[in-house]
Parts: structure tokens; sequence; C-alpha cells
């Protein structure tokens, strides 16, 4: 028999809910209630004379287990306060359970002695360990015979993530599309479920940090941030917590990816199992992706400062051997969540992890000098940034403000290299030598697929724009004009092009290879663009050479508009087109009336500028910090002479916190900074996906070779 003594309740946990909070006083009222008749006969070694129950009671180890209420077993067979009471009756255990509402409140009974022993997730685990000193008596062996569980995540196979997963394509990443989609977690701070998931999607740069990146509390803002803030994660006892609870969320549609294992289809879904959930699909209609990476499997807890040694010695060697007991499968399952253990250490079955969820916000504070309660350090002595050159003295002059900026924030060296063209800027970024660069939108995505950097930031233009579009231009009197489907009718026509290593150009490239109007290349691949132009217009077709009048964005019009071609390509930066009465400069007097021009449908959109870095160069710490640091001249506002509440003002005016600071120079406020500097009305938190993504469309279909030979060229 056994009693439970009461029930701890940890501060800073919810107490509203009531079913749990009734479950809990129910679980008081009648554990010592349950009865069971059992069969001891298989737990005795043959030859053995079996103890009497006086001799059991005398030898028994008392022992008080937490574990989470469930509201699916609560009251059944697999109830663990009725568990309990056959583990008690059948081994050398009197097992007191102790319902908790979280593996947070299991720690800190643990911690404060209030129980022997918690079975915990991986991370629960883990921060025990780390921060309390709490010690793994054993763990968890899987169905496998694994020690460990495969952090995967599993789509619905008719998805465009599965389809990006199976096509075979190089330039198409699962990961990738995982932004802004509705995530299935198994709970909070799970290992599997959520730590390992988005330690990968950080690390490799697929989600930047929201916040403070020395705060834990920012993995619910990133999590919010990069992926779909509804379904709610789940809370333990509810109906998509847990990994079935996850799967089920991914089934029924409430969410388009599960954090799960790499198992849990079959182990929860097989076919061959008569008892599978109604709301269970076909096997073949899930897709697993690659792994995350592999998290220790639960492990069994315990505080040596309240469990001796010895006592810790005789619990480890019995639980191992009824492990071995086919019989006792079920109980452990319900006691445990396992049936059976390994014998282990902590330093053993979690160490290893710490590298796996290093990337999550607030936990490197766990690698680092515990003295330092300041901040947690950066992992590079000096920052730098990579721009293309040569820079002008007064926007060289700019930078330095923005270096010395970022250097106040972030408490090391910033400083600025200027490179000659896009190639050598990312080449050394990828060698190191520079850990952040600011490259053009096509240099970006070529430096994201081909050369796995990632997106930082993106930078608005002079419009507080983030892209601009690739238009087509026609007079409105053509045949092209008053065409539902213009671009087929391209054939044999004069184009006015910009130049040969435009964007404009490399764009309308890009999208007749992609109309398939460049069939009959013999070999697209090897092909230069003046060869892809020729084989879709004019075969004599000729790119204008720099400082002749059709060469430029206005020599390209003037070109169309003095009939010197029949369709122009140009990137608009969203006003009117230039020849507008408004907008025309006075001697360019070949513009014609702006009735007289019409604009196709557009190619596509073309990025501004980007910041990016190497995410296996740069960790996440240092990289968020960076990131704040460039967010924040956003808030900053130069006021010239301006009066309010009768007083008039000079300086740079903060509005974070509406202070004006009037003694550092003009050029040191971020809306200088920007303008002067980076070409910019501010910045934008982004990702590669949103920030790219849409140009594989156009640039993908490119041979890589024509953008070697671009990016050289700018």
């Amino acid at each position: 028999m056994f009693c439970l003594s009461g029930i701890f309740v940890p501060t800073g946990l919810p107490i509203g809910n009531t079913l749990l909070s009734t479950m809990m006083l129910l679980l008081v009222s009648f554990s010592g209630c349950l009865q069971t008749n059992s069969d001891n006969s298989d737990l005795v070694t043959p030859g053995q004379e079996e103890p009497s129950h006086e001799e059991q009671m005398e030898s028994a180890i008392p022992l008080s287990i937490a574990f989470i209420v469930d509201e699916e077993t609560f009251g059944t067979q697999n109830d663990p306060s009725y568990m309990a009471e056959i583990f008690s009756d059948e081994t050398i255990f009197d097992i007191t359970p102790y319902p908790v509402e979280s593996e947070e409140a299991m720690i800190e009974s643990l911690r404060f002695g209030h129980i022997d022993l918690a079975m915990m997730d991986a991370a629960s685990s883990w921060m025990s360990w780390k921060n309390y000193d709490l010690q793994v008596l054993l763990a968890d062996q899987e169905n496998y015979g694994r020690t460990y569980y495969n952090s995967n995540a599993w789509v619905k196979s008719d998805s465009e993530i599965a389809t990006y997963h199976i096509d075979d394509d190089p330039l198409t990443d699962p990961f990738s599309l995982f932004e802004g989609k509705k995530p299935c977690h198994t709970g909070w701070f799970d290992s599997v479920g959520m730590l390992l998931p988005m330690g990968f999607l950080l690390g490799l740069g697929y989600a930047n940090v929201a916040g403070n990146p020395n705060d834990v509390e920012s993995l619910l803002f990133t999590i919010q941030d990069f992926l779909d803030d509804e379904p709610a994660i789940p809370q333990a006892g509810t109906k998509y917590y847990g990994y079935s609870g996850a799967l089920r969320c991914l089934s029924d549609g409430t969410g388009d990816i599960a954090f799960l294992q790499d198992s849990t289809v079959s182990d929860h879904c097989s076919e061959d199992d008569q008892n599978r959930p109604s709301w269970c699909l076909a096997e073949d209609e899930y897709t697993v992706l690659p792994t995350f990476g592999r998290s220790p499997s639960n492990a069994l807890m315990y505080n040596p400062d309240f469990l001796d040694s010895e006592t810790s010695q005789k619990i480890s060697e019995e639980l191992l051997r009824l492990s071995g007991i086919n019989e006792m499968d079920q109980t452990l399952r319900s006691l445990f969540g396992t049936s059976g253990f390994t014998s282990t250490t902590s330093f053993e079955h979690l160490d290893g992890y710490s590298s796996l969820i290093y990337n999550i916000p607030g936990l490197q504070a766990y690698f680092e000098d515990p003295s330092n309660s300041e901040q947690v350090n950066l992992s590079v002595e000096e920052i730098v940034i990579g721009v293309i050159g040569p820079l002008s003295n007064s926007t060289a002059f700019s930078f330095e403000f923005l270096a010395d900026s970022i250097s106040d924030d972030v408490g090391i060296n910033v400083s600025i290299s200027e490179f000659e063209n896009h190639i050598s800027l990312v080449e050394n970024l990828s060698n190191g030598v520079i850990n952040i660069a600011i490259t053009d939108g096509i240099p970006s995505w070529k430096a994201w697929k081909h050369d796995g950097m990632s997106v930082l930031a993106s930078l608005l233009d002079e419009q507080e724009r983030a892209f601009s579009q690739s238009i087509a231009i026609v007079k409105s009197d053509s045949e092209l004009a008053n065409s539902s489907d213009p671009y087929t009718l391209m054939s044999g026509l004069s184009p006015c092009f910009v130049g040969p290593s435009h964007p404009s150009t490399l764009l309308a490239a890009g999208h007749l290879i992609g109309e398939g109007l460049t069939n009959d290349l013999p070999d697209i691949g090897n092909s230069t663009i003046s060869e892809i132009i020729q084989s879709v217009f004019d075969s004599n077709y000729s790119f204008p050479g720099e400082g002749s009048e059709f060469h430029g964005t206005n020599g390209a019009l003037r070109c169309l508009s003095e009939g010197g071609g029949d369709i122009a390509f140009v990137i608009s930066d969203g006003q009117a087109i230039f020849c507008n009465d408004d907008l025309q400069p006075t001697d360019e007097t070949w513009c014609l009336d702006s009735e007289a021009y019409a604009s196709l449908p557009s190619l596509g959109d073309l990025p501004y500028r980007s910041f990016i870095y190497d995410p296996t160069i740069l960790d996440v710490v240092s990289r968020t910090a960076v990131l704040n640091s460039i967010l924040s001249l956003n808030y900053e506002m130069f006021l010239d002479n301006f009066t309010t509440m009768g007083s008039e003002y000079t300086g740079c005016y903060d509005i974070s916190i509406h202070k004006i600071d009037e003694t550092s120079p003009r050029g040191a406020c971020g809306s200088e900074i920007l303008s002067n500097s980076l070409h910019s009305t501010g910045v934008s938190r982004t990702t590669s996906q949103s920030q790219l993504g849409h140009l594989s469309t156009l640039i993908g279909n490119l041979p890589n070779q024509l953008l070697v030979n671009f990016l050289v060229q700018n």
C-alpha cells in the first residue's frame, strides 16, 4: 500500500486548469484505494523461494516518482497511480506517484527533494544537469534498442515541401519553405519537437533570432516570427501534445509540419495496427525529411543530494533487471514512458547534446564562464563587413559611422573592407576573411543557392521598398500591348536592353529560357547572353556599347521611343515611366507622351540589397547582435531646427527612447548612415527564402557561367 503525501505546485505555472487540478485531487483521495490481483511468479528467479509479503515490505525501497497527468490515461488501467500500486506489489519498491503539470515542475521537485525520480525529455534532463547538477540514473532504451531519437520534420506527401525534398534538384531545399508554415510541436522546450529543429534552422541560417540572443524567451518570439503563430504550442495533457498529438495535428490539417521522431508514424499510425487512431492517414501520405540531429533518449533523473549512491545503485540494478521481463513492459511504460532502460552516466548520455542546442537563444550561457553574468561573449574578436568598391570619400566616411555604430552596440571592433566585384566579395565571406557582406539581389541569390550563404537583413530602397520590378515596355499602339499573351509574340523583334551585364537583361534571359522560347539553342548550358537573346529576337542584335545613346536605362527607353527597337527591358523603381511629364528631363526631347507607352506584365521582382553571412562561420549570437544593431538604425532620425513645446532642437532623435542626441555628428545618426552609406531608407528583418526565393523562378533557369560572368562584371 502507499499514500500520496502532498502536491507540489511550482511557482510560475498556470493553476487555472480546472480539469488538471481535479485530477490531482482525485489522485490524492483515491490513490490508496486501488486494488490489484497479481501473480508474481514470473518475477522470481527459478529455484528461488518467493519472499513473504511482510519480508517484501520490510526490504521495500520507498520511491516517489513524478509524472504528468494525462487526460487520456486518467482513471484507466494505464493510469500511473494504478500502475504504481501494481509495481509496488510486484517489486522491491514502494511507489508514491507524484502528479505534476510539466517537466519544469519535475525539475523543481527533484531540486528540492520532493520526489526521488523523474523521467524527462533530453532538453529538461540537460538543463537540470547543467543548472542544478541533477544526474542521470538510467536512459530510455527505445523500441529500436537505441538510446537516442532522430529528430525529423514530417509533412504530407502532396505538399510543396515534400516535392522539394524528392525532386533531386540541388536548388530546391525543403527547409527553405518552412517560413510561415503552421508548426506541430510536441510541447514547449521539447528536445525532438522543438529544440533540435530550431537549433538546426537557426544554425544553418534558415531563420534568424528575433529578440535578445542571450535570453531563452527569445525562442518563442523566434518561432512565432519564423513560423506561423498558430497553432499554439500545446500544453501537457491536451489533444496535440506529445508525439501522437503532433502527428495528429499534421494529419487533420491543423498544421503543415510536424516535428517528430523518425519512427513516430510507424509507432502511432502503422497500417498493421488494427487499433490505429481514426485520424491517421495512410503511411505513404506522410513524408519524412532529413534528420535535424540525434537527441538523447529520455533520462531517469535523480538528485544525489537526496538519494544516496547505495540506494541509487539498488534502484538502477532492479530497474535494469525488470527491463528484461516482458510482463513488466506495460507497467514500466505507464510509470516511466519506456519498457526498457540502459545503464549510463550524465556525461555519456547528455554531453553530446550540447552542440545540437548551442544555437538556441539563451543556452550559450551554459557554455561560458559562469562568473560572466553580464553578457555572453561573441565568438569573434572583430566584425568585418565587405562592400563593393571603390567607395567615394563621402560614402567611405559614412561607412565608418556605420562601423562605429555597430561596434558601440556589440562591444567589439567593426571595420569595412572593399572588394572589386561580387565574386571576390563572396569568396572572402566563405573563407572567413570577412563576416558579413552587403550584396545586390542577384549576387545574393547566387551566394545563397550556390555558396551556402544566408540573408541576415534586407535594405529598403529610396522608395522604402525591398523589391523593384523587372518589366518590359512597348508602344501602346503595338500588337504586344494589345495581346493577352504578349511574350509569345517576341520572335524576331528588335529588343532594347540596358546592357549585357544589367540585372534586367539577366532576368529577361531567365524568363525566355523558362518559357521554352530558347529551345532552338543546341547547348543552352554553354550559351552566352548574346546567343540566348539572338535565339529569340533579331538574330543580328548586339548590345549597346557604354557611352552610346541607347546604353543604360534611359538609353533602352530612348531606343524604343525612336524606333530602334520594339520592346525595352528595364528595372522599374515603382515610379511612373520616366518619360512622364513630371519626371522628364528638359533636354530629353526623344520622350513621347506617357500615353504612348505600355508596360507588359512584370517578369518578376528584383530584391534590393541584403546583408548576407556564412552560417557555418558566424555563430547565432554574433550574427543576432549585429542584426539587432543595424535594425536599431531605423529608430534614429536627424532633426534640424525642430521646434516642439516652445523649444528648438537639432540632433539625432531616437524614437525608441524619445531622446535627442545634440552632441554627436550628424553623419552618426541612423537615418544619415542609411542614406549616405547604404542608399537606403531602412533595414528590414527577413530570411533568405523571403528575400530571394522568388528569384529562383528566373535565375534558376540560367547557365551557371552566365551568373559567374555577371558577378565578375558587377
